[in-house]
């Protein structure tokens, strides 16, 4: 569990268990991976939203089934950067990606833009995303410059 503060927000970010076992389509193959519940509280407003995260296969083949302070953020970030792809319209999105089928398209702007919705249970608005995005980059940074000395 991590506690930061970005933005004017007090987030709280955990993993609910550990990874589970999971088969997914990478690059057209069949691979195993772990598949995470994090949650997320906004500790001003105990507001919270749960997503799933699918760490690598390399983590999976070393046993990696519990993610750090710093995975969490990561995570999120993730998880955030693909709701921002929800702001899109679907032919801009389907362009952006190189999206040739339009049905796996739709199915993956169809998971951003419910994503997109769900983040205002933590508070958080469209026009919050960009800037919180870059401020969970940053930590980030901060966090990888402080294991570097």
């Amino acid at each position: 569990m991590v506690e930061i503060e970005v933005c004017g927000f007090k987030l709280n970010i955990e993993e609910i268990g550990r990874g589970k076992p999971h088969q997914t389509e990478i690059a057209g193959e069949t691979a195993t991976v772990y598949k995470h519940k994090i949650k997320v509280t906004n500790i001003k407003t105990n507001g919270y939203i749960y997503f799933t995260y699918h760490g690598s296969v390399n983590d999976y083949m070393n046993g990696k089934d519990k993610l750090t302070d710093y995975d969490l953020v990561t995570a999120f970030r993730f998880w955030l950067e693909d709701c921002n792809y929800g702001t899109m319209s679907f032919g801009d999105f389907a362009k952006e990606l190189g999206y040739t089928d339009c049905g796996k398209a739709y199915n993956v702007w169809s998971l951003c833009r419910r994503g997109l919705k769900r983040i205002g249970k933590i508070g958080v608005t469209h026009d919050d995303l960009t800037e919180l995005i870059n401020a969970l980059i940053e930590y980030e940074e901060e966090v990888e410059d402080e294991k570097a000395k």
